[in-house]
């Protein structure tokens, strides 16, 4: 993660398309149900960069939500009008239906 300047109001990124991960066969054998917490950079230009793994819930779930992750897209954060990276923290939830 690279060093970033200080922005006085950032604008946060928003989610402009996203997709739920894949429930892996193994955990949804074991009724495998809760949430993945990730840090991940949102470039400016709105692609996922350095997605990682700060709350695990079941390996195979841990990697298939930083795959998913890794295709969304958002608007950028703004400094001002300028697009800038940001880290931020977000939730991949796993529930299964009856």
């Amino acid at each position: 993660i690279q060093p970033r300047a200080a922005c006085a109001c950032p604008r946060h990124p928003e989610p402009l398309r996203t997709k739920d991960p894949e429930y892996s066969t193994d955990a949804q054998g074991r009724r495998i149900q809760g949430m993945v917490v990730l840090s991940i950079t949102v470039a400016a230009d709105g692609k996922v960069e350095n997605a990682m793994v700060l709350q695990e819930l079941d390996p195979g779930l841990d990697r298939n939500a930083i795959e998913a992750v890794k295709n969304w897209r958002f608007h950028p954060a703004l400094c001002g009008t300028t697009p800038v990276a940001m880290d931020i923290t977000v939730e991949v939830n796993f529930h299964l239906y009856p």
